[in-house]
């Protein structure tokens, strides 16, 4: 694959080790989110490249349908 071919510090495919920095950097937001999460009856999210926003769901009916319909838009 591409990823077998890129040679850079940070490919752990080809180089043995840990990278030579953080490969993830979460935000604040991101961290509070996490040890304080919102409460939600949505189960479920797809993300619409169309419109550049999440389609959220509550149901696995209900996200099929918006994978359907994104996929139909392509």
């Amino acid at each position: 694959t591409q990823d077998l071919e890129m040679h850079h510090s940070y490919n752990t495919y080809n180089n043995q080790g840990l990278p030579p920095g953080p490969i993830s950097n979460p935000g604040r937001n991101s961290l509070d989110a996490a040890l304080d999460p919102s409460l939600s009856s949505y189960y479920y999210y797809v993300y619409n490249p169309h419109t550049a926003v999440h389609i959220f769901s509550k149901t696995l009916r209900d996200q099929e349908e918006a994978i359907e319909y994104i996929n139909s838009l392509d």
